[in-house]
């Protein structure tokens, strides 16, 4: 039970900070209202289309909220299936031993987590200030995508009875 541990403790961290994303958005969402008061992006939510009589620094604010939490969404879609190859096929590649590979998978998902924060909260003040978040996010993202790729191309190799060092 204890050998996808780290898969599973990252697929919820990954969920978390996403779900932070999304409180964030709609903070900076409901936030905005036009001069007569009243919520300027209401449901079905369309930042792009902005009301008359509402306030320009709020609603770019706003829609670059929703433009990064979009963006986090989709790139965590594409992650958590690597955490789980990582944890499920580490093993499989030689002198891996789970200690290693859940201790790697934790630190690759951390790292792209702490990125993805960074990314967010960069975005949402102005599109310019992603960019360290989205540099630390893709190196962790194509570590993933290495030690993932890696892990399972070993773990098909020993399913074809490849020998392969323990």
């Amino acid at each position: 039970m204890e050998a996808h541990a780290a898969a599973a403790v990252a697929t919820v961290g990954l969920t978390v900070n996403n779900v932070i994303s999304l409180l964030k958005m709609i903070k900076a969402r409901y936030s905005v209202k036009t001069s007569e008061g009243k919520y300027a992006f209401p449901h079905p939510y369309r930042p792009w289309e902005v009301p008359e009589g509402t306030p320009e620094a709020g609603a770019e604010k706003a829609y670059l909220a929703y433009k990064a939490y979009e963006n986090s969404k989709e790139w965590t879609q594409l992650m958590l299936p690597l955490v789980w190859v990582l944890s499920l096929s580490g093993e499989a590649v030689p002198y891996a031993t789970q200690t290693g590979v859940q201790l790697l998978t934790l630190g690759l998902a951390g790292g792209y987590a702490i990125g993805d924060r960074l990314y967010f909260s960069g975005y949402s003040q102005s599109v310019s200030k992603r960019m360290r978040g989205f540099g630390i996010r893709t190196i962790f993202c194509q570590g993933l995508l290495i030690a993932s790729g890696v892990s399972a191309a070993c773990l098909g190799l020993r399913a074809m009875g490849v020998a392969l060092p323990a």
